[in-house]
């Protein structure tokens, strides 16, 4: 995460990894938000 939002119409994805921090952090998330992802290895 960056301490800064790009301008549009830049795509800023958020993973279930990102919003899980968030809620940690103690917002209210929706994990059903996230963007979907694979890593590649």
């Amino acid at each position: 995460m960056t301490g800064f939002a790009e301008a549009a119409p830049t795509n800023m994805p958020l993973s279930g990894l990102t919003i899980a921090a968030l809620a940690d952090l103690g917002y209210t998330v929706s994990f059903t938000t996230a963007e979907s992802y694979s890593l590649s290895v």
